[in-house]
Parts: C-alpha cells; sequence; structure tokens
C-alpha cells in the first residue's frame, strides 16, 4: 500500500488577554455611537473630524475607519457576480453603502489619507472558494483588492473586505448572500499568513523577503481561514494536487510537543470519501492517516473534529484511481 506524507507543522500562540484588546474595544465601542448618515464625501469629512476630535493615534483612528466601513458598507453581491465596476468607485459606495472589494478599499483609502496615514490599494488574486483549491492556470488574473498602511513606521496589511464579513455560495450561485461579521483575522494579518490566500500583482506588497513566486501561490493548497486563526504552517509538500488510488493511505504529519487532535477530512461531492480517526502521537508530532476510498476527481478538505463537525484548515484535489490490482 502506498503511503503519501503531507507534513503540516501546528504552531499555536497563547490566547492574548483582555487588557490587549482594551484600546481596540473602546475605539469599537465609540465609533458604533456615530449615526450620522453618510451619503457623500462632505459627510465623510464629518465622520473623519468625529474620529480624529476623539481618537488620538494614528493606530487606533486606522482601527475606527476599518469598524466604520465593516459596521455600515455591505458586500454587493449582485454587483460581484454581474461584474458591475461602479461598485468599486467611492461615490458608488457612499451613495449606496455597498462595495465590491476595490469599493471597500478605496473607502479605507481615503479615510487614511484623511488621517495623513500612508495607505495603498493592492490589487491582486485572492483564494477563497472551492474552485480555488486547485489552480491550473499559467498566469494568474487579479481578483480582489486589499490595503497596505504604515503604522509605527511599519507596513502592515488590512483586508476590509474579509474584515467586513463573508459570502455564502461563490459567484455562480444565485443564493449567495453578504453575511455581516467583524473578522479580526484580515487585520494586520501577519505577512507570512497573508499571502496563503493574497498574492498581490507587485511583489513589493507581499512585505516578504524573499517575496512568494505565483506558481507555489498556485499550486499550493487551498488556506482556509481556520488554517490562519490556528497559526498552522505546512512544511511539505505543499503542492494541492495529490494523486493516488483507492486502497491507497495518505498520512498528515502535524508537528506539536503536547497536542493530540481528533482529525477529519471529507469531500462536498463525495459522501463517500469521509473519515473521521484518532491521531497518533509520535515524540513531537501527531499523524492523521486518511484511507482513499472513493474515486474521482474532488476536492478533500481537512481539519480538526469540533463537536459533532470538522472545522476545515485547508483543503487537497485528489485526483483518484480504481484499486491497483495485485502485483
Amino acid at each position: 500500500m502506498k503511503t503519501f506524507f503531507l507534513f503540516v507543522a501546528l504552531l499555536f500562540l497563547t490566547q492574548k488577554t483582555s487588557a490587549q484588546y482594551s484600546p481596540y474595544q473602546r475605539v469599537d465601542s465609540l465609533i458604533g455611537t456615530y449615526t450620522q448618515k453618510v451619503k457623500n464625501r462632505d459627510d465623510l469629512r464629518k465622520l473623519w473630524y468625529f474620529i480624529y476630535q476623539n481618537i488620538y493615534t494614528d493606530s487606533l483612528r486606522l482601527r475606527a475607519a476599518v469598524v466604520w466601513i465593516a459596521n455600515n458598507i455591505a458586500y454587493d453581491v449582485k454587483s460581484w457576480q454581474n461584474e458591475n465596476v461602479e461598485a468599486g468607485q467611492l461615490e458608488y459606495v457612499l451613495r449606496h453603502k455597498k462595495a465590491v472589494c476595490g469599493g471597500y478599499a478605496s473607502l479605507l483609502k481615503e479615510l487614511c489619507d484623511m488621517f495623513k496615514i500612508e495607505c495603498e490599494v493592492v490589487v491582486g488574486r485572492a483564494r477563497a472558494f472551492e474552485r480555488d483549491v486547485y489552480l491550473q492556470q499559467s498566469k494568474l488574473s487579479d481578483n480582489h483588492a486589499w490595503n497596505m498602511v504604515k503604522i509605527n513606521d511599519q507596513w502592515r496589511l488590512i483586508d476590509p473586505t474579509w474584515v467586513s464579513g463573508s459570502v455564502s455560495g461563490d459567484a455562480d450561485d444565485p443564493k449567495a448572500r453578504f453575511i455581516q461579521d467583524f473578522n479580526e483575522t484580515y487585520y494586520f494579518t501577519p505577512p507570512e499568513k497573508f499571502i496563503l490566500n493574497h498574492f498581490p500583482r507587485q511583489s513589493r506588497h507581499q512585505l516578504l523577503s524573499p517575496a512568494i513566486n505565483e506558481k507555489i501561490f498556485r499550486t499550493s493548497p487551498l488556506y482556509l481561514e481556520s488554517f490562519l486563526q490556528t497559526h498552522v504552517a505546512v512544511v511539505a509538500p505543499v503542492e494541492a494536487l495529490i494523486k493516488a488510488a483507492v486502497g491507497d493511505t495518505i498520512v498528515f504529519q502535524f508537528k506539536t510537543s503536547n497536542l493530540s487532535l481528533e482529525m477529519m477530512a471529507w469531500s462536498p461531492t463525495q459522501k463517500k470519501a469521509e473519515y473521521k480517526g484518532e491521531s497518533v502521537v509520535r515524540i513531537d508530532t501527531v499523524e492523521f492517516s486518511y484511507p482513499v476510498t472513493a474515486t474521482g476527481f474532488y476536492n478533500l478538505f481537512v481539519g480538526q473534529v469540533k463537536g459533532m463537525r470538522g472545522e476545515a484548515l485547508l483543503a487537497y484535489k485528489l485526483q483518484i484511481e480504481p484499486r491497483r490490482s495485485a502485483q
């Protein structure tokens, strides 16, 4: 029986204390008290002045701007699906309180410019949906926009669209809708995490040295939000496509000194592919063996068991042949 080893390191950080969050909590509460309508640039300047008069540091003013955007601007699913470029323009966003990613990024830059905070709109490729698990294009096209801001002489990364919430369904789903839910994961995301699902057109926007090349980004597994939250880092191999046959075993190996996980793997299209199993602890590693049972070309999600369900960390594309005949 052939075995494939996918080496994954789990790096868990200690929880932040509530004291660390207290400045943000005060800002978040304050911005919630601003109820004046913002329909144009003049109204936006009134919002700027409110923040400027009540908050005294650039980092917290930036936080207030992002929170206001997340609380007041909804993702324009229909414009995204219909490729309506207007939804990326500042005037449209202020008038309709809706935006696609370019609109979110432009609005944040406008507020940063008012505060004299250095900010750039970054354009590139994001991976977020099932169709992004295995990218076969030789050259990636741009499909997303976000921001790079300079705070305390350090450039930081923010995706104001993904901070604001998520979309249930993709561009082909007529029932797709925006779910508004403030998401800290994409606020000041470490560059080594941000690059896992955001690839900027200009390499300097990665904030990494050396920069990751497009091929690595394109051929990597799909890293999900929970992956970034738990600080999981794939060691090797990093390619999304796994070729195997029924009867083979894929072994996922997680590096950790004191954590034993119950793991789960499943496919949205292949019910027979679902498997839940106990991990095996080997000194400083935890191994999860996945028996291949379903043929076909399908996505496989791998994650931790939370209650009766799995929390997906990442996804691969499996190309599975029928059982090999005995030699």
